[in-house]
């Protein structure tokens, strides 16, 4: 799945001198959703394979990054529960000068065949993922424009096919290049063939509003803060376990609240063409704190989007045992059975819940 910009990190202060509920964890709300595992194919013992071009700035850095997340924390924080096992970093390859005209995806995917075919890196097995950084001077064509990240597979010639992510350097520091390699890695690792329909997503099927969006473990995580170690950034990723706690269930979890709301109705009502139907949002979190702010956006497999439903809360912060209400609005044109929904966004981070409803 290509890693976009997807919600907008606009820090939103919170209020102060607020009465807290004294124990908020224990509020009861709908669970939080569980990743589902597929086919239970993962890279069990993944081989990471770093191809760079000799003239990324950042070149060792990224070299130095794929060292240091074999043996990490943050990996087996968040590798562990997916029966992901010890890391290696198999190889380091690099490509020379990187290219002076236009790529696409598919040059990229001809890049790492090529390599392969010449003997210039190891050939792919079960557990091989080709990860491939892009520098910032590169031009990226339409299907690269945007995109900071993305993992994928393909197939060998003769039948075998393997795991490969591209990590596109968007000339703003390492940091964001390193957060979008760890995003990658994880979900390639509990993700590899064909995503998103092998190994582990989220992805419950409708009328679970859950069916609405990007549903691998580090898009779960994609607003939730980064972590450091090592002097390297890594981004979150979401832990079953924790999420079946109530837990924060962005790991790893440097003991920082988590708070969101869950909806009445919790599945998807079916109504009619022209209408509105209303949510009651109940607020919760992982410990007391001062009232949060809400906001919508639109969810990322909706049919519709948040300015053709309209999207009204009745108010604009909430707390744990709290409500407000939100309120969407079926177009008059809209398609019989489609899907349309928002997140509802929860304080500084964002944290999302999904909402939505099918057209009658």
């Amino acid at each position: 799945m290509k890693l976009l910009a997807v919600f907008a990190l606009t820090a939103i202060g919170c209020g102060d001198n607020v009465e807290v509920p004294p124990d908020a964890a224990n509020f009861v709300h709908t669970p939080l959703p569980q990743v589902i595992p597929h086919t239970f194919n993962v890279l069990d013992h993944p081989k990471l394979i770093t191809l760079t071009y000799s003239d990324h700035a950042d070149r060792a850095m990224v070299e130095a990054w794929g060292d240091a997340v074999v043996t990490s924390s943050w990996y087996k924080a968040v590798a562990g529960q997916y029966s992901i096992g010890a890391m290696t970093h198999a190889a380091k390859f690099v490509m020379g000068p990187s290219p002076t005209t236009t790529i696409e995806d598919t040059d990229v995917e001809a890049k790492i065949q090529a390599l392969i075919t010449a003997g210039s890196v190891p050939a792919p097995d079960s557990n091989t993922l080709y990860m491939i950084y892009i520098p910032p001077q590169v031009s990226l064509g339409d299907s690269l424009s945007g995109v900071y990240g993305y993992h994928a597979m393909l197939t060998r010639p003769t039948g075998e096919r393997f795991a490969y992510a591209v990590v596109l350097d968007d000339g703003t520091g390492l940091a964001t290049t390193t957060t979008t390699a760890s995003h990658e890695l994880i979900e390639a690792a509990t993700d590899p063939y064909d995503p998103p329909n092998d190994g582990w997503y989220t992805d419950p099927g409708s009328p679970d509003p859950w069916s609405l969006i990007l549903g691998e473990v580090a898009d779960l995580c994609n607003t939730d803060p980064v972590v450091t170690e090592g002097g390297f950034t890594y981004q979150r990723s979401w832990s079953n376990t924790a999420a079946a706690a109530s837990e924060n269930p962005c790991v790893p979890n440097t003991g920082d609240v988590y708070e969101t709301v869950s909806a009445e109705p919790r599945l998807m009502p079916t109504v009619a063409k022209g209408e509105t139907v209303t949510f009651t949002l109940t607020g919760w979190s992982t410990a007391a704190e001062p009232d949060w702010t809400l906001d919508t956006y639109d969810a990322d497999y909706s049919d519709l989007t948040a300015a053709q439903i309209n999207p009204q809360l009745s108010a604009t912060k909430i707390n744990a045992g709290k409500t407000v209400t939100l309120t969407l609005k079926v177009p008059a044109g809209a398609k019989s059975g489609a899907t349309a929904g928002v997140y509802v966004l929860s304080g500084q981070y964002q944290r999302p819940w999904a909402v939505g409803f099918i057209v009658q």
